[in-house]
Formats: C-alpha cells, structure tokens, sequence
C-alpha cells in the first residue's frame, strides 16, 4: 500500500471509495457521484488544504482531508473527512492515513486536529484508539432550517 499526498486530480478517482465508505456499513447514507464530486471540490478548495490518499494495488482505497487554521496561538488541523472503502477496512489502513497526517502536520507546526463523529459508530472507537480525546465540556450543534 502506498499513502501519499492527495492532489485536486485525484478527486474523481476518490468517488468510488468515498460512496461505498458512507452509503454502505454503518452509515447507509445517500452519496451519489455529482454529490461526493461537490462536497470533495468544496474540500480541496479551502484554504490550506491538506491530504492524503491510500492506494493499494492502483486503486485508491481511502483518504484524510482536511485544513490547517489558525487557532489562538497555533495551528490546528480540522478533518473533513478519513474513509477507507469497506472492502479494505480492518487492514490498517485508516491507522496509517491517520498516523502519516499527525506526523507530517506535525512537521508543518501543527499541534493538534479537532472532527466531528457519532459516539455510538466504530469511527469513535477508531478515534479514542489513537489517543484522540472526547472533549467533554465541548458540544456539536446542529441547527435545522
């Protein structure tokens, strides 16, 4: 397997992985292609992109995307998005994007990363297993209209 930097050309290839990732396992979402396409594009596009990619035998298989920001008196890396296609779950290869950003980041200056997920989901579990911490005086709103 090979993990590298993820660049705006890789995006259609990434639709594959992406859509399996969301629509199947736990989180039987509704990702269709020109939707995966518009939300990656709005990803790749912010200010400060930051990515990587996995590929196992030529196919990309998952990917880390976030952004860098300026947060107080450093900076901080906000994840969009790690998904690793079902069929290649289970093999390490979330635990590797994950650990080459922290350590790449960290290179950057770097000090942290902040995301979102569902406490009841393997993502969580995931998270925690990495050393990530459940920010207990923190919440996430989500306000509907």
């Amino acid at each position: 397997m090979e993990i590298k930097k993820v660049l705006k050309e890789d995006l259609e290839k990434l639709i594959p992985s992406f859509k399996k990732a969301f629509n199947e396992s736990e989180w039987n979402q509704r990702w269709t292609d020109e939707s995966v396409r518009i939300s990656l594009t709005n990803i790749f596009d912010f200010p400060h992109f930051y990515g990587l990619i996995a590929i196992k035998e030529g196919v990309p298989v998952g990917a880390i995307l976030g952004h860098v920001q300026t947060f107080n008196d450093g900076k901080t890396y906000y994840i969009d998005e790690l998904f690793v296609d079902p069929v290649f779950q289970k093999q390490g290869i979330a635990k590797a994007l994950y650990g080459d950003a922290i350590r790449e980041l960290k290179k950057l200056g770097v000090s942290g990363a902040f995301f979102t997920t569902l406490t009841n989901s393997s993502a969580y579990d995931f998270y925690k297993s990495q050393g990530a911490i459940h920010l207990e005086d923190s919440a996430v709103f989500y306000h509907p209209f």
